[in-house]
């Protein structure tokens, strides 16, 4: 068996405690300024 320490997952944009690469809260951030970013593209069309 290994006697390495576990390495601590934190989220990789506000870096809290996070079982996930990115925590749920900063996800849903991502997503909805992407979401933005593409209706603003698709108006320019």
């Amino acid at each position: 068996m290994s006697d390495a320490p576990k390495k601590k997952s934190v989220c990789m944009i506000c870096g809290k405690p996070s079982p996930k690469t990115i925590c749920v809260a900063c996800a849903g951030i991502v997503q909805g300024d992407a979401l933005h970013h593409k209706k603003k593209d698709e108006k320019k069309k």
